[in-house]
């Protein structure tokens, strides 16, 4: 693409700038997919409690084991 040809098409893409509009259907439709990823994502991100497991684990490294 040449200068001019780039020139030309930014212009056409200043000109179109805030006429799109996509339908109503689609806006519901992707809003509602967007809506129900961020609830999946949400719900699976689940921050660990604090257990004495945990705290067992920690401490194996530093106590050997009687075995």
């Amino acid at each position: 693409m040449n200068r001019k040809q780039l020139k030309k098409n930014l212009h056409m893409l200043q000109d179109v700038r805030g006429n799109i509009n996509p339908r109503a259907s689609f806006v519901h439709e992707m809003r509602s997919r967007l809506l129900t990823e961020v609830a999946k994502e949400h719900t699976s991100a689940k921050t660990s409690r604090f257990s004495m497991q945990h705290v067992w684990e920690l401490m194996s490294i530093f106590v050997p084991n009687k075995a």
